[in-house]
């Protein structure tokens, strides 16, 4: 899903890293964040942790979020 994401963004004229949450990439050193994990009983752990690590950073840019499930 994040691949598809972020295609659509570079088709779009952005220029964009995909990178896992456990990577922690600080997001000061990007305009905009999209984040987006399974659901797994609740959010992907990673991605959780991610989020509330960077909280105010991510409060303060464009930030999108999404998240993958199946039923």
């Amino acid at each position: 899903m994040a691949d598809a994401v972020a295609e659509e963004l570079r088709a779009a004229g952005a220029e964009v890293d995909v990178r896992a949450p456990a990577e922690s990439p600080d997001p000061a050193a990007y305009s905009a964040a999209v984040v987006g994990a399974p659901m797994i009983m609740g959010w992907h752990k990673d991605a959780l942790r991610y989020v509330e690590r960077y909280r105010d950073q991510l409060s303060a840019m464009p930030t999108a979020y999404f998240v993958t499930a199946c039923r």
